[in-house]
């Protein structure tokens, strides 16, 4: 696997498609009871996920039919995608904060603790990739049973 530019260079589908949405990494306004008033902040994405996450579980108990089984392990694969990106530029952005603007990282290491936090969210990322897998592989086995 070569390495350019202290990056591992990689062809899997997650690298080469875009998210679908754009999060800030810096604090977020927050109201009396400590929730964000920022729809664009992550904790507001991570509210909105586990809501998410809740309904799909719900209507996971009665689906309807098997496109709506489909359909939705579509929207959760694109989902799991976008998440592993965000683990990704987390990744980076938990050791670039202990950095000042304009020095390289080979200046000044990040601390043991910016490392172990990155390399834990490098490993969720290839979790949620794998997940993202499962859920093309659903779609796949349910086109071949559909016939399509």
């Amino acid at each position: 696997m070569p390495i350019v530019a202290g990056l591992v260079a990689t062809d899997h589908r997650a690298m080469t498609q875009a998210a679908t949405t754009t999060m800030a990494l810096v604090g977020s306004p927050r109201t009396g009871d400590g929730t964000t008033t920022d729809d664009s902040s992550m904790a507001a994405a991570a509210r909105r996920l586990a809501e998410a996450a809740g309904a799909f579980r719900a209507a996971a108990q009665t689906p309807r039919d098997g496109s709506d089984f489909a359909m939705s392990f579509g929207h959760v694969e694109v989902a799991l995608g976008d998440l592993a990106a965000g683990a990704e530029l987390s990744a980076y952005a938990v050791t670039a904060a202990e950095r000042s603007d304009g020095v390289s990282a080979t200046q000044t290491p990040a601390t043991s603790a910016a490392r172990s936090l990155s390399w834990r969210l490098h490993g969720l990322r290839r979790e949620l990739l794998d997940a993202r897998e499962v859920c093309a592989e659903v779609n796949r086995v349910l086109r071949h049973v559909r016939g399509g």
